[in-house]
């Protein structure tokens, strides 16, 4: 969404098989029917707002749609690729990475590769393409940090610009977790991630203050489920043990 009065939330009607969308109000929940001409059974999915006049989605797993309060569009392309998420450059344009996972789970090993789009003049504008061969490489997976679109790597932090990945931030002492949340309200020199200082499955909570790194939690944990980052707040559902609880982490 883009406030806490107007959040946009995709589904799909299971008795029907038809998308869905919903809109918070701040009152209620609000039924938006979906008429997007094709009739086609799709559950919508990895919604953006953009702006209240331009609300983006997966639509099942090939396309994508756009909402502008009073329309739908469906765009169809690339359709070899798994799943999409969007993403807005430092100019706030739109961009789409277009991924898929090749990956053999039986032989642990596989490739990992996605497309990079921008929405221009009305269409979405093929930028580059980036693929990863596992366990050889490290995949890197844009992510909004700020304004600007980074990825997170287990050795540091890179800048993406549409083209090309540069390294910003090192990590020579420790090991970053991969960044799979949105940190659109923080910026490249205030980031709190997860990552392990001991290069196994205990995880840290980690600050970057643009200078130097430093260690948030007193106790270790031993993985997090469905971490989230709020400016300089993170929450996440962590393990110490055999059970689960929650944290709550801020810049100490």
């Amino acid at each position: 969404g883009t406030s806490k009065n107007n959040v946009y939330i995709g589904g799909e009607n299971y008795q029907t098989g038809r998308p869905l969308l919903k809109k918070w109000d701040g009152a209620g929940l609000m039924d938006i029917p979906v008429i997007d001409s094709t009739n086609e059974l799709y559950c919508i999915q990895m919604m953006f707002a953009k702006s209240p006049n331009e609300i983006w989605g997966m639509a099942g797993d090939k396309s994508i749609l756009s909402y502008d309060g009073n329309n739908f569009k469906k765009y169809d392309f690339d359709t070899l690729q798994n799943w999409s998420y969007f993403l807005t450059d430092e100019n706030n344009t739109l961009c789409c990475v277009r991924f898929r996972d090749s990956s053999n789970i039986y032989y642990n090993a596989g490739k990992f590769s996605f497309k990079f789009y921008k929405f221009i003049n009305e269409n979405w504008v093929y930028y580059s393409y980036h693929e990863y061969y596992y366990p050889q490489n490290e995949f890197l997976r844009p992510i909004n940090i700020g304004d600007g679109i980074y990825a997170c790597s287990r050795s540091g932090i890179y800048k993406f610009d549409g083209y090309n990945f540069s390294k910003v931030i090192n990590v020579n002492i420790f090991e970053l977790d991969n960044i799979y949340f949105d940190y659109r309200t923080s910026s490249i020199n205030n980031l709190l991630v997860t990552g392990s200082i001991s290069f196994g499955y205990n995880l840290d909570v980690l600050h970057w203050n643009g200078n130097k790194w430093s260690i948030e939690n007193d106790e270790r944990i031993l993985y997090f489920i469905s971490p989230y980052c709020f400016g300089d707040k993170f929450i996440a559902f962590g393990s110490p043990d055999y059970y689960t609880l929650v944290y709550f982490f801020s810049k100490k």
